[in-house]
């Protein structure tokens, strides 16, 4: 019984020792649970490890928060624009002559609203992005190759999040960059 108190006491702390590990073996994942603490932006190192029945393109997305300053109070002012002169220009006839003259707009009261009052509120946003190992190494048997995923936002106010990933354990050196295509973006792994 004691062993198992032990045990219960010790968990959370080999869960948070433990970076996440995922075996690329399906097309889609949906990353939950992503490392953000309350009031903080998200910070995450995954573990990516591809063998030879991983996918080539491989589509991924989470769920994250963040604060933004928004208007809570609008005030109504109604104003006056007075009124101005305005330059017409017409071309008539079939020789093609200009007539020019100025017109009257008339003043009139238009209605603005001014916001009087901003205050932080805490929304959630969403992201995807696919990992493309097309010019990756071409797996052979039982090797594997690791990369570490790290997911960034720099702050809690920032709806950004920057994704990146390095060559953990690979058979030659890598190229990756992060590119945005038209429809998503994505991390292109390239085998130098």
């Amino acid at each position: 019984m004691k062993n198992v108190w032990i045990m219960i006491l010790l968990m959370p702390l080999v869960s948070f020792a433990n970076d996440r590990e995922i075996h690329l073996d399906k097309r889609k994942y949906l990353l939950e649970n992503v490392k953000q603490e309350e009031g903080e932006g998200v910070f995450e190192r995954i573990t990516l490890v591809r063998d030879v029945n991983s996918p080539k393109k491989i589509d991924m997305g989470f769920f994250y928060k963040f604060r933004r300053l928004e208007c809570t109070q609008w005030e109504e002012r109604r104003i006056w624009i007075p009124p101005r002169y305005e330059r017409v220009c017409h071309a008539t006839g079939p020789d093609g002559r200009v007539v020019c003259y100025d017109r009257m707009i008339p003043g009139f009261w238009e209605t603005v609203k001014d916001c009087v009052k901003r205050e932080y509120f805490t929304r959630k946003a969403s992201t995807k992005f696919r990992l493309d190992f097309t010019d990756a190494n071409k797996l052979k048997g039982d090797q594997i190759e690791t990369f570490e995923l790290i997911l960034n936002q720099e702050d809690f106010e920032s709806k950004s999040i920057d994704i990146s990933a390095v060559p953990d354990e690979t058979l030659t050196d890598y190229e990756i960059k992060f590119r945005t295509w038209f429809v998503e973006d994505g991390l292109y792994f390239k085998a130098k």
